[in-house]
């Protein structure tokens, strides 16, 4: 069975019931933890790389920490874990607050003092390419280079939130 496909043929039904079922979206969450350094505020961005689907593997894109819920966790839960793989950056549920609606993503923020940014590097290397602090004084900068390279953002939930909840943090 190709998994890359939204439905699959239910073998077992019987005449009275459909043959396909189309499956319902994966719901996902994300956190942009804001660091406050020296005086400046940064966030974490990671450069991923799709290795799913024909003719997408090894297609690079740039998004903040997300990714989806798994069984049994609840969308803090999924916010965190997805901070620590991608970046390894440890945060706690308790601070999140909410930041937007992405769709089928909810995204949270969490804001912190610290003396240093801490390192960042993804548990993932096959999933996540590398993670980076990006100032926020820089976002524009950064939206004109990305726009100019092959690269192109994972989805629109990074575009809008550089352009319509960047000023909430």
């Amino acid at each position: 069975m190709n998994r890359g496909h939204r439905h699959y043929i239910n073998r077992k039904a019987t005449s009275s019931q459909p043959k396909r079922r189309h499956r319902k979206p994966r719901r996902g969450a994300g956190c942009v933890p804001v660091i406050t350094c020296g005086g400046r505020k940064f966030i974490p961005i990671v450069l991923g790389q799709k290795c799913w689907g024909p003719g997408i593997k090894g297609k690079q894109f740039y998004s903040i920490p997300k990714g989806g819920v798994e069984p049994g966790e609840n969308f803090y839960q999924t916010a965190v874990r997805e901070v620590r793989e991608e970046t390894g950056f440890d945060i706690s549920c308790r601070h999140l607050k909410f930041l937007f609606n992405g769709g089928r993503c909810v995204y949270y923020t969490l804001r912190l003092k610290m003396k240093g940014l801490p390192r960042l590097f993804p548990s993932d290397t096959t999933e996540i390419a590398k993670a980076f602090w990006l100032p926020l004084d820089d976002v524009a900068t950064f939206l004109e280079e990305v726009e100019q390279t092959p690269m192109s953002f994972c989805n629109k939930d990074l575009q809008t939130f550089f352009k319509h909840h960047l000023h909430n943090i």
